[in-house]
């Protein structure tokens, strides 16, 4: 929906969308319809029947304040809160689609449908509107639904703005229009601009955050790491929802939406207003908001470009990309942009290996996967014993067989795979996109064999230490790793040329020669040119976090307080096992917000930043280190940490390592009477 009013409003064409609000869907489905669509989409026999008389005969009552009506008949809907019943409304709306005319988009998720209408004029759009309207409207006749006209809307995503607003009629009402219109959880309002909903959030957040703050105060409650996890999970999920539509809004929304993360950290780790937004974000180990979009928006491209086969969001991604790179929209502070996020990644997005459909291997004939058959497969054995009796196995191998070897390496820097060929000594080596993990890599080891021995009317077999790939192949599903489902096609494909292909599992290490010389060349292959191209886009995903991350730790070293607060480096907040109040009091001392003099004066607090005791600027290092009024305290504090000489840096060190020395900080402290 996104991408289709983007493209349409750059064009310059008339997009308009209706969104239709179906009145009780779920407990208006017709019984008998549901049936019957499911025996046209194929479900018959006991399972239509099983259905059938799942959703007939059933009986509800109304209970409330402890008082029950008598039980009634359901004799429509299905039931609330069953599993199936998403499914069977799914299955009994989907016809929807048929009926419309192929050049508009329909969108339907549960009870909500959104239609949009892109023409060249406007008399076009309305005219096919109507015609849309009609249809469904004999399909809610015809299948027992109905639509309620006052809760459905009309709204105009043009750039081209018309001073006429057409009438839409669903049985004599008129549609009404609007500027903002909510589909997904998402305001969509007319100029494209999600101020609307960026203001929405902020009012959910601002609530959540007032209720969660009955939590905790600077003086007790439950700890900052608690509270951030309670508010990560209440608000900045909600925050980041769509990632990718919310991020094409301007530079003041989105600002607003970085306070609210900003006030979230300063409300758990109880900092007052004055600490430095950087500071809140390194001594809290959150990302910011932006890298927060950054890091969905990456994740969301690649699993789209590996589920390109299936589904067009793809393409559509790549013309609006070749849209917001217009210089036009570099405004935009998180603008979806591929090559961005390519680079981020280092992951061109072309060479994710695509989605595939699960292959049935039990109706594989030629194909066998070998991994608990034999007795050198049980690594409990010595490897002495393991030799034997993998010997005695290769002994009773047909001379015909071709036997083949593939293992991967991994380090740092560099990610190698290796295939084998043990009966003409011939090798295949090289390294991939280090993004890859071992369990990817060993898979496409196996993929490089068959692909490049596996071509000939022969017997194979492939050795392998692989595990892990071993039991997904066995157990594949649409849910297993996108690089099993590539694996299953490549050996797919190859069943069509050899006579017979085995996958058997080998012990590592435990000196089998085969195992050896595949780790010894894999090895060796570290430092050898790519070989392919391929990478996991279950990797990649995974990857994320970590560039992310990674990302902020440079924003932070590139930051001027890094040299200052060197400490939060190794700062853990986790390690604080003391109540709030003495929680807070620590990381305002790190994070130097201790309310003293110097910080108030420059908050217009009080009128002087001196110290009542010298004509010094009166700051967390003063108070510590050399104010005349806490030397007694100072001297106790020198004992009990055992250093006459005292040092800010060391003691902000301290504060999150030693329990007795963060006794010994918080007891000074509080001698001061001041915190």
């Amino acid at each position: 929906m996104f991408n289709k009013i983007l493209i349409a409003r750059t064009r310059k064409k008339f997009i308009y969308g209706i969104a239709f609000d179906i009145k009780a869907a779920y407990d208006n489905v017709w019984h008998d319809g549901v049936v019957f669509k499911l025996l046209q989409s194929g479900i018959d026999g006991k399972m239509a029947l099983w259905i059938s008389r799942f959703l007939q005969d059933r009986k509800a009552y109304v209970s409330w304040r402890g008082v029950s009506s008598s039980l009634f008949r359901h004799e429509r809907g299905v039931p609330q809160g069953s599993v199936l019943s998403p499914l069977l409304c799914t299955n009994f709306m989907n016809d929807i689609y048929k009926i419309l005319t192929k050049d508009v988009t329909c969108l339907i998720y549960a009870d909500d449908i959104f239609i949009l209408v892109e023409e060249d004029s406007l008399e076009m759009v309305e005219n096919k509107m109507n015609l849309c309207v009609s249809k469904l409207e004999t399909w809610c006749k015809e299948w027992h639904m109905d639509i309620a006209p006052q809760k459905s809307n009309i709204i105009n995503f043009s750039a081209r703005k018309s001073s006429s607003l057409f009438h839409i009629n669903f049985r004599g009402c008129s549609i009404p229009w609007v500027n903002t219109v909510r589909f997904l959880g998402i305001q969509f309002s007319e100029n494209f601009s999600f101020r609307s909903h960026i203001e929405q959030l902020k009012i959910k957040a601002i609530k959540k955050l007032n209720v969660i703050k009955a939590l905790a105060s600077p003086r007790w409650g439950a700890g900052a790491s608690d509270l951030l996890r309670i508010c990560n999970a209440c608000i900045i999920q909600a925050i980041e929802y769509r990632a990718r539509t919310v991020g094409m809004t301007n530079k003041k929304g989105f600002e607003s939406l970085q306070v609210i993360q900003n006030n979230i950290i300063r409300f758990a780790f109880g900092l007052p207003r004055w600490t430095p937004i950087p500071i809140l974000h390194k001594v809290s180990n959150e990302i910011n908001a932006p890298l927060r979009f950054d890091k969905r928006n990456m994740a969301f491209f690649i699993k789209q470009f590996s589920d390109r086969a299936f589904t067009e969001v793809s393409s559509s991604i790549k013309t609006v990309n070749s849209i917001i790179s217009n210089p036009v929209y570099n405004r935009l502070p998180c603008a979806a942009k591929m090559e961005r996020y390519c680079r981020l990644s280092n992951v061109q997005l072309d060479k994710i290996i695509p989605s595939a459909v699960p292959v049935d291997f039990e109706k594989c004939l030629n194909f066998v996967m070998r991994i608990r058959d034999f007795n050198f497969q049980h690594k409990s054995d010595s490897p002495h014993i393991i030799g034997i009796m993998f010997q005695d196995f290769k002994s009773h191998l047909n001379p015909d067989q071709i036997i083949l070897a593939t293992d991967a390496s991994k380090t740092e820097s560099s990610t190698a795979i290796a295939a084998f060929n043990c009966s003409s000594k011939v090798v295949i080596k090289g390294t991939i996109h280090n993004t890859n993990s071992v369990y990817s890599a060993e898979g496409f080891a196996i993929a490089l064999a068959v692909m490049n021995f596996v071509n000939e009317n022969k017997k194979y077999i492939i050795f392998t230490d692989s595990m892990s790939n071993l039991m997904a192949l066995k157990n594949l599903n649409f849910h297993s790793s996108r690089s099993s489902l590539f694996l299953a096609r490549v050996i797919s494909e190859a069943l069509r040329t050899c006579v017979s292909l085995e996958l058997i599992y080998i012990p590592a290490h435990v000196g089998l020669p085969e195992n050896e010389w595949a780790d010894s060349v894999a090895k060796q292959a570290l430092t050898s040119p790519q070989i392919c191209d391929w990478i996991s886009p279950d990797d990649a995903v995974s990857a994320c976090p970590e560039i992310i991350r990674q990302k902020q730790d440079e924003e932070w070293r590139n930051s001027k307080y890094y040299d200052k607060y060197k400490w939060l480096n190794e700062f853990d907040i986790t390690k604080l096992k003391v109540p709030r109040r003495y929680e807070v009091l620590i990381l305002r001392l790190v994070t130097r917000s201790l309310p003293v003099k110097d910080l108030l004066h420059k908050c217009r607090l009080v009128e002087s930043p001196n110290c009542l005791h010298g004509q010094v600027p009166e700051t967390c290092e003063h108070i510590i280190l050399s104010c005349p009024c806490y030397e007694t305290a100072r001297d106790i504090f020198r004992a009990k940490i055992g250093c006459i000489p005292l040092s800010f840096d060391w003691i902000c060190v301290l504060s999150s390592k030693d329990r007795s020395k963060i006794k010994a900080i918080l007891a000074f402290l509080s001698a001061t009477g001041r915190f």
